[in-house]
């Protein structure tokens, strides 16, 4: 199994998909771990929620 310590993106690779991925952004958690899904699902469950709420041009009003 890969190492969970590790960003998933360095900030070379976060550059790179900057430049070639129209509208990309990166979002940052507190954590140091590779695999934050499986340790803050709440967490990337809400920044899913944003993301999806900006893209189809609505307000997120999940508290």
């Amino acid at each position: 199994m890969p190492s969970t310590r590790r960003p998933a993106a360095g900030r070379a690779g976060a550059a790179l998909l900057a430049t070639h991925l129209a509208g990309f952004r990166l979002s940052h958690l507190p954590m140091r771990h590779h695999r934050v899904h499986m340790i803050h699902p709440a967490s990337c469950a809400r920044r899913l929620l944003e993301f999806i709420a900006a893209r189809d041009g609505r307000v997120l009003d999940e508290t």
